[in-house]
């Protein structure tokens, strides 16, 4: 009896455990969030959400010396590529993504993009001209010479 009264005591704990350390590393992102947004409340674009890695950052838009500032960089071509440096709360686990997974990105409106594609690039190979209308992520790798690119399309089931 005794023990199954502990079992049950050492249980509620650990799942108490795990919704706060859940509260604190989702707080610990939008302090981060806000704390950005202190000095650059007009002139950030907007953000991108990766859930799954646990990557929410904010996104400005053509201006690219706020790279170093923790930012991720945004250019609109046919395309939207999102620029972002590999560090942590930026792009670090981005390596670790996978196809299908999803993407939210909030500009105007929210919308949703699901991984079609992952690959690696030479740092000046930049040619995405054979895509149109995709999200394209770009980080570096621990190899300075090359760049991992991830692909995403609109899911259009959710983007109407």
């Amino acid at each position: 009896m005794k023990i199954s009264k502990i079992l049950i005591i050492i249980s509620l704990i650990g799942i108490i455990y795990i919704k706060t350390f859940s509260y604190i590393e989702n707080d610990k992102h939008k302090e981060i969030i806000n704390n950005e947004l202190v000095g650059f409340k007009n002139i950030y674009s907007g953000y991108i959400e990766i859930g799954n890695l646990n990557i929410k950052r904010l996104i400005m838009e053509d201006d690219y010396s706020m790279l170093d500032k923790g930012f991720v960089v945004m250019k609109k071509t046919d395309n939207i590529l999102l620029f972002g440096h590999a560090v942590e709360y930026i792009f670090l686990n981005l390596h670790n993504i996978e196809i299908g997974e999803k993407i939210s990105l909030y500009l105007d409106k929210e919308y949703k993009y699901v991984v079609e594609d992952i690959f690696t690039v030479l740092e000046d190979n930049y040619d995405f001209s054979n895509y149109d209308d995709k999200l394209i992520l770009i980080t570096c790798l621990y190899d300075d010479k090359k760049r991992l690119v991830v692909v995403a399309k609109k899911d259009y089931l959710i983007n109407k």
